[in-house]
């Protein structure tokens, strides 16, 4: 009997040592291996490019793929999105007018097959390193629509959505003429029910040919964990290989049926007044198509619009390949709140509907959400719960507590069970959440 117990609170041990030792990251970082086969399986199915020759693919063949041969990918990321959704005007902007106009001429560009917005990407900054010197982060989204005859068409592919990432200096402004996407990530969406509903492609620097590269480098998990380290130490940049990195922020639970995550215009304006008051100091913009952040002015209410018009998207594609997903239920209810206005509505007022929501009239609810939005929707706003949910939360609340502040038993058999993996948070901000988490 005694040997019995004795094993049995071995096996408890066990188990409990291996489930510490196994939460070591957010974003799945995948494999090398794994992302060249799903290139391949990729190329067959798809037939973009094929499955031999895949691997030497480029940032150009997205476009071609679509139906738009004439419009390159240095096109893409250097014209403004003006005239990328300006079909009367695109044609005298690309490097190859003639291609372009023998391409076009007969079945001419349509207002809405292209959508193009620009932006401050909170998610893409190494939040790690010091906020003086770090680098800001800037995306542009190019959406477009399969053309009748297209390959892509052909093959179920509905969109390509191309989504250029941006990092500037201090005192830089975004998107000057020598800008260049660091690394540009893409999917093809489809909901045909014999098809993934995103495909995913990955390219690096067009100045070094644009070509298909097998991950996306980022710094996710970026804190310095090493105790005789300091905070604000060396960057983490580490690699999110294709698919599983991609799948991860995208709908894991399902991956053969992943979703469009619409775009969070609230959170990048809540950024401003913690992490990132350097934007609005060196006098850049959210939206950088508007030129200005005041959200009455005609400018910023047609940037706006871009997003707005490209998150219904997002929102019907989540409805059909995910119609459960928490992500569906955020972007239903950003839909909600910015149907008509392009307002920036605080946290508290994005709690999404659920066993027990998040309530301005609660007791410190709307601080705890609002340390939860700095400190941890870059990950928990797309990866197994989000953070506006407070039934999640307070399902998770012991485990969240761990996280923030583990034991040394926890932190012995694992330094990185330590959360969040992506900075060092300040130590009283800690200790209020803590406090305060319902």
């Amino acid at each position: 009997m005694k040997t019995l117990v004795h094993i049995t609170a071995l096996t408890l041990a066990l188990t409990h040592t291996h489930a510490i030792a196994a939460a070591t990251q957010g974003v799945p970082h995948g494999t090398k291996a794994k992302a060249i086969a799903y290139y391949t399986n990729l190329a067959a199915v798809l037939e973009f490019r094929d499955p031999a020759t895949i691997t030497n693919s480029t940032l150009d063949d997205v476009p071609a793929y679509l139906g738009y041969a004439g419009i390159t990918a240095s096109d893409l990321q250097a014209i403004s999105p003006r005239i990328l959704m300006d079909p009367a005007a695109l044609g005298s902007a690309v490097t190859n007018s003639s291609l372009f106009h023998t391409n076009f001429d007969r079945n001419p560009l349509q207002t809405g097959e292209v959508l193009s917005s620009r932006f401050f990407a909170p998610k893409i900054i190494d939040i790690n390193d010091p906020s003086a010197t770090r680098a800001l982060g800037w995306r542009k989204l190019v959406r477009l629509k399969a053309r009748p005859n297209s390959p892509a068409n052909k093959h179920a592919i509905e969109t390509a959505i191309i989504l250029f990432n941006f990092l500037t200096a201090p005192d830089v402004k975004p998107f000057g003429s020598d800008a260049e996407s660091g690394n540009t990530q893409v999917i093809l969406t489809s909901t045909a029910s014999d098809k993934d509903s995103i495909y995913w492609l990955d390219y690096g620097k067009l100045s070094q040919g644009g070509h298909l590269s097998f991950q996306l480098d980022q710094t996710f998990d970026a804190r310095n964990f090493e105790p005789n380290r300091t905070p604000g130490g060396p960057s983490g940049v580490q690699p999110y290989f294709v698919p599983d990195g991609c799948v991860g922020c995208h709908g894991g639970e399902n991956p053969e049926k992943a979703l469009v995550n619409y775009l969070d215009t609230d959170h990048w304006f809540d950024r401003l007044d913690n992490d990132f008051g350097r934007v609005r100091l060196e006098g850049s913009f959210v939206l950088v198509d508007a030129n200005t952040d005041d959200p009455n002015s005609p400018a910023f209410r047609a940037a706006f619009d871009v997003i707005r018009r490209f998150n219904a998207e997002a929102e019907a594609h989540a409805a059909i390949t995910q119609p459960d997903t928490f992500h569906l239920q955020a972007a239903l209810k950003w839909a909600e709140l910015h149907a008509n206005s392009t307002d920036h509505f605080p946290p508290i007022s994005r709690a999404v509907q659920s066993t027990n929501t998040w309530d301005l009239k609660s007791p410190n609810d709307a601080e705890a959400l609002g340390l939860l939005n700095r400190y941890c929707f870059r990950c928990h706003g797309t990866i197994k719960f989000n953070v506006f949910d407070k039934g999640a939360v307070m399902e998770r609340r012991q485990q969240i507590k761990d996280r923030l502040k583990p034991s040394s038993e926890q932190l012995r058999l694992n330094p990185r069970f330590l959360m969040p993996l992506d900075r060092t948070p300040d130590t009283n901000d800690v200790e209020r959440l803590l406090q305060i988490l319902p």
